[in-house]
């Protein structure tokens, strides 16, 4: 069975683009895993696109970001038929994954909802 880490501090409501609450850091992991984004609510005609960013600067987390997976999805999303987008870490062979000062983050880069995109981010391994 899978061990969840999770990326976002759970479900998280965003209103407006920018990182979501959470980092993982991954500097000590090795081996495959799978990375996936649940979007668990957007309003009808709304749009968010949702990066999972990688970063291995240990002074300035992030300053040097890097995009590790990206999803664009539109509303509506409700809870009872949410989307789940799954990334094999085959399929992104240039994240920074196991080395020094690496860590993940999620990170709306546009969103226009209101009420709030609901969204969580995790990784399996």
């Amino acid at each position: 069975m899978a061990t969840i880490h999770q990326i976002t501090n759970g479900l998280q409501t965003v209103n407006a683009a920018g990182a979501v609450a959470g980092t993982l850091d991954v500097s000590g992991f090795t081996g495959d895993y799978t990375l996936k984004i649940r979007v668990a609510e957007l309003g009808d005609g709304k749009v968010a696109r949702i990066a999972i960013e990688d970063t291995a600067d240990g002074a300035n987390p992030f300053n040097d970001r890097l995009p590790v997976a990206l999803v664009h999805v539109m509303g509506p999303v409700v809870a009872v038929a949410d989307k789940v987008f799954s990334f094999k870490s085959s399929e992104l062979a240039a994240a920074r994954f196991g080395g020094a000062n690496n860590k993940f983050r999620c990170n709306v880069l546009s969103c226009s909802s209101s009420p709030g995109l609901k969204v969580q981010a995790w990784l399996e391994r």
